[in-house]
């Protein structure tokens, strides 16, 4: 639990005072219910798609990077996204955290080591993460 709330913290997620977590939070997961509320609507996803897809169609979605059918082929960004979200639904148990955790781990790694993250895919992500 403490070890999630750091990541929240160090990614942005939530900010560094905490007497304004749980408002915050509020709004991720309102955020999150409304995403997933959208993809739903649109068809994108069923009660089969696997968790961690939906994280990815979620990411897309609010990137405006979602494209017009589930069947396109994946992005080799995609791939490290699915990689880091399999990771993380290992270690975080709510899936608002798992979605925002790897949602802002990845615009990290991508705003820093764009070059490497296809390597992440083939190496250990949970080393790369420390929780491993």
């Amino acid at each position: 639990m403490y070890r999630a709330l750091v990541w929240k913290v160090l990614l942005g997620i939530l900010p560094p005072h905490h007497e304004s977590h749980a408002q915050v939070m509020m709004y991720r997961k309102e955020q999150y219910s409304d995403v997933l509320h959208a993809l739903e609507v649109i068809r994108f996803i069923s009660d089969a798609t696997p968790q961690i897809e939906v994280y990815l169609y979620m990411h897309r979605l609010e990137s405006g990077k979602l494209p017009r059918s589930p069947s396109f082929p994946l992005e080799p960004e995609d791939e490290v996204f699915l990689a880091i979200a399999k990771a993380m639904e290992e270690m975080v148990e709510d899936s608002v955290d798992c979605y925002w955790i790897t949602r802002c781990f990845l615009n990290q790694l991508s705003s820093k080591y764009r070059d490497t993250l296809p390597q992440l895919v083939r190496g250990d992500i949970m080393a790369v993460v420390g929780w491993g």
